[in-house]
């Protein structure tokens, strides 16, 4: 009985284990992937804004 309840909660940390393992993974994946989308929408933005600035400067003069 004891073998078996050891056996069970071991098998159960291995399953965490493996679980939290491939939700790592993933999240570094889609992390991998949304970065790269976010630092470009944050680049338009800034060449934009850049753009505005520039505009309204040389509008001003």
């Amino acid at each position: 009985m004891i073998s078996i309840i050891s056996k069970s909660f071991t098998s159960t940390i291995y399953d965490v284990f493996i679980l939290v393992l491939i939700v790592f993974l993933t999240a570094s994946i889609f992390m991998w992937i949304a970065l790269p989308m976010v630092l470009f929408s944050i680049r338009n933005e800034i060449k934009k804004l850049n753009q505005a600035i520039q505009d309204y400067v040389s509008k001003n003069k």
